[in-house]
């Protein structure tokens, strides 16, 4: 797990009104303000009607750390076009597979991975990086990377992220992260 994480400390509070929205305060260097827009709730809710964003009771805190219970909604300009834009941990639903491990019973779900960009227009443009199937409670996360240098394991080389990027782990074994250069979203490992 990277650093960051450990010392992060989070709160959220629910607003509610005619839209409810959640403000996470972050401290260190994961700074992020989500809140969710009608368009992004609709957005959200057509790709996973039966599930919606991953929340903290989804996650295995004992092997992820502590996690915002808004856990798979962060909201950046990813693409630096001055917009703000979302990247998301979604679960679309349960497969109805389930199994048992060190006592406790573990529920199979599906999951995504998706950027909404902001197109502009009112609008949001939806890129799906990842799609998979995972147990509940789960040991994947996301969070933000900083723009900036940062190691690329695979090329050995430091890369130079010109936006904010999205760090998605699969706790304590690897991580990857994931950025837009122009319109293209890329990737590669930083740890293994």
């Amino acid at each position: 797990m990277y650093e960051s994480s450990k010392n992060c400390v989070v709160m959220a509070k629910w607003c509610a009104g005619s839209v409810g929205f959640i403000v996470l305060f972050w401290t260190g260097p994961t700074a992020a303000q989500v809140s969710t827009s009608d368009v992004l709730s609709k957005a959200i809710a057509k790709l996973a009607p039966r599930g919606g964003l991953v929340r903290a009771a989804d996650i295995d805190q004992a092997s992820c750390g502590p996690v915002s219970e808004n856990a798979g909604l962060l909201q950046a300009d990813f693409n630096g076009d001055g917009r703000q834009d979302y990247a998301s941990l979604l679960k679309p639903g349960e497969t109805g597979k389930e199994t048992k491990w060190q006592g406790v019973l573990l529920r199979e779900s599906a999951f995504s991975f998706v950027f909404f960009i902001d197109d502009g227009n009112g609008g949001l443009k939806t890129v799906t990086a990842h799609r998979y199937s995972n147990f509940i409670p789960s040991t994947v996360i996301i969070d933000l990377q900083q723009s900036g240098d940062i190691l690329n394991r695979q090329a050995g080389r430091n890369v130079s992220l010109p936006n904010p990027g999205e760090r998605f782990s699969f706790c304590e074994k690897s991580a990857q992260v994931y950025f837009f250069l122009g319109d293209r979203l890329r990737s590669f490992p930083i740890s293994d």
